[in-house]
C-alpha cells in the first residue's frame, strides 16, 4: 500500500466508515465512533479517530516506501505532549502545495 487514498484509509478505520454510494464518497462519522451522532454532537472523538486513521495510513505508506527504497512522505503525524496528569496528543497534517496555484493545486506526496 503506497498511496494516500480513501480505499487505503478505510483499512485503518472501523468497517463501513468510508462509503461510496452512487457518485458520492462519504465518511460516516457514526460508524467511526460506533454511536449515534446528531448535529450538536462533539467533534472531538470522530476527528481524533479520523486523524488516527490518517497517521496509521501514513505510517503504512512509509513502510512500503522504505521497503521499495523510496523516501518517506510527510503527511499525517502525531506526538504526545503535555504533562503527567494532563497528557495531550498533537496531530499534524502537512500538505505540499504548488506555489503557482496554491490551494487549488495541493500535491499528493505519493503520486
Amino acid at each position: 500500500m503506497s498511496e494516500l487514498t480513501y480505499n487505503n484509509l478505510a483499512n485503518h478505520l472501523p468497517a463501513d466508515t468510508v462509503e461510496y454510494i452512487g457518485n458520492q464518497l462519504k465518511v460516516n462519522n457514526t460508524q467511526l465512533v460506533d454511536s449515534e451522532l446528531v448535529p450538536d454532537s462533539s467533534l472531538v472523538e470522530p476527528t481524533a479517530k479520523y486523524l488516527e486513521g490518517l497517521v496509521k495510513l501514513t505510517e503504512e505508506v512509509n513502510e512500503t516506501r522504505k521497503r521499495d527504497s523510496n523516501d518517506p512522505v510527510i503527511f499525517a503525524s502525531k506526538r504526545f505532549m503535555g504533562m503527567p496528569g494532563k497528557p495531550l496528543i498533537e496531530y499534524t497534517v502537512t500538505i505540499a502545495i504548488n506555489e503557482e496555484t496554491f490551494i487549488n493545486n495541493l500535491t499528493d506526496p505519493t503520486v
